[in-house]
């Protein structure tokens, strides 16, 4: 990558799900230029000038290429920020750079050298106008049809927070259950809504997560509010499925970041899906979907309740470590 291309990025502002879907944009250019990219996470929090000066400076090891990723800049004292500035104007051609803060001193010589050498984005958090025009963009990305009322509901009820908001609108895709179908106030309301929400995804969280008394405590609301047992068993056996590939994927040696791009979904939540998978071993998810077919064919059978066998199922697949 030449100098005239810039290689040097800086990403500011309180809006993280922005931040982080533009630094996965840059990752996802660099991963095109070389067969095996190279990234390397550091924290401004607690990382070393010697580490930082270290992956910048050094030269690639595993690849033509390397993307060194710095996040929360903004908690580096101002000796940090200085000698750091000094850093990046000897940066080479074979490293990409990004930075990430909530602010920075906008006259300090950090900020004069990344305006100088690189790329500095700002990304604030939107009012609510900025807000419903963008759930309504995002909506397309699942492939769900929702006019500007049903947008202004929805931010109305899950706040600005963008984060937030395309979690919502992924519950809502997952509750149709079906591409391109229409998202009214009345499905809003159930799944976003305080009066019966749709847990869903905070149900498939405590399993990713194998916190089996939460999953149980998020199950019985999730049924109480009139789902299917049936349906609800499909979607976790879904996720089950994804964490499953994930886990395979990873344990076949692919980096996380080629994990992430393959997924096919918004990074944000391909992370989160990579973290969970982390919290089992392949044989573990191979069992646990064999544990809810098992629960498939007595919810369907049994004389005992649908949510008796979802229980029993939920604290097989998260085990000891609930």
């Amino acid at each position: 990558m030449s100098r005239e291309t810039k290689s040097i990025y800086a990403f500011i502002g309180d809006n993280e799900f922005l931040k982080e879907e533009e630094q996965d944009k840059v990752i996802s250019r660099c991963s095109t230029l070389t067969d095996q990219l190279e990234v390397i996470e550091l924290d401004g929090s607690d990382a070393s000038m010697h580490d930082i000066e270290t992956a910048i400076l050094s030269k690639a090891m595993f690849s033509e290429l390397k993307v060194v990723r710095i996040r929360r800049v903004d908690n580096m004292s101002q000796s940090g920020h200085n000698r750091l500035a000094d850093i990046l104007t000897q940066v080479a051609g074979d490293t990409v750079v990004i930075l990430t803060a909530a602010s920075l001193d906008r006259r300090g010589k950090l900020m004069q050298t990344l305006k100088s050498l690189g790329t500095v984005k700002e990304f604030r958090s939107m009012y609510e106008n900025e807000a419903v025009q963008w759930c309504r963009q995002r909506a397309r990305h699942y492939r769900i049809k929702m006019g500007p009322r049903e947008a202004e509901l929805l931010v109305e009820l899950a706040g600005t927070d963008l984060s937030r908001i395309d979690h919502e609108l992924e519950k809502i895709s997952i509750y149709l259950g079906k591409p391109d179908a229409v998202a009214d106030k009345e499905v809003i309301a159930k799944v976003v809504g305080a009066g019966g929400d749709v847990v869903i995804f905070d149900l498939l969280d405590a399993i990713g997560n194998r916190n089996a008394s939460q999953a149980i405590a998020f199950l019985r609301r999730l049924l109480q509010s009139g789902e299917h047992p049936v349906k609800v068993q499909f979607i976790i056996s879904r996720h089950l499925r994804d964490l499953l590939l994930v886990a395979s994927m990873s344990q076949s040696g692919m980096q996380s970041e080629a994990i992430v791009e393959s997924l096919n979904m918004h990074p944000y939540r391909a992370r989160k899906l990579l973290a969970q998978a982390s919290n089992f071993g392949t044989k573990e998810l191979s069992d646990a979907l064999a544990c809810l077919l098992s629960s498939d064919l007595r919810i369907k059978s049994s004389e005992l309740t649908p949510a008796c066998w979802l229980e029993v199922a939920i604290h097989r697949i998260c085990g000891s470590a609930s």
